[in-house]
């Protein structure tokens, strides 16, 4: 296992889910409901596409279909947070709307994105 330091100034376990796949992980304490599943193809590489969180959620993960190498952004002008070949990216403790800047230095990547809200 190895902690990696994060943009919210917390450590997050890098750790092994199955043989080649890495997970990171931010821990929070929210309640949560069904999961809303959608997907972002990126079709041209190294091109930003956007997806907009639902409204009250409070988890998401995100990864490549394949398991391609990922570039995300909180803001437009923000800065990059590159996400490994073969990495599922979770964050917990949403607080906010958020949008998501995906890209890929691939073209034809399919990002798949599960997202929960706090119906509460």
């Amino acid at each position: 296992m190895t902690l990696i330091r994060t943009n919210r100034d917390k450590y997050a376990e890098l750790n092994t889910v199955l043989p080649g796949v890495r997970r990171v992980v931010i821990e929070g304490d929210n309640c949560l409901d069904t999961p809303t599943i959608a997907s972002v193809s990126l079709i041209n590489a190294n091109t930003e596409m956007s997806y907009t969180l639902p409204e009250g959620t409070v988890m998401f993960r995100f990864k490549s279909s394949r398991g391609q190498k990922l570039s995300l952004r909180y803001k437009a002008d923000g800065p990059v947070y590159t996400i490994p070949l073969k990495t599922e990216y979770c964050l917990t403790g949403v607080c906010t709307e958020v949008t998501l800047f995906l890209s890929s230095p691939k073209s034809n990547v399919i990002v798949e994105i599960e997202s929960w809200a706090n119906t509460q």
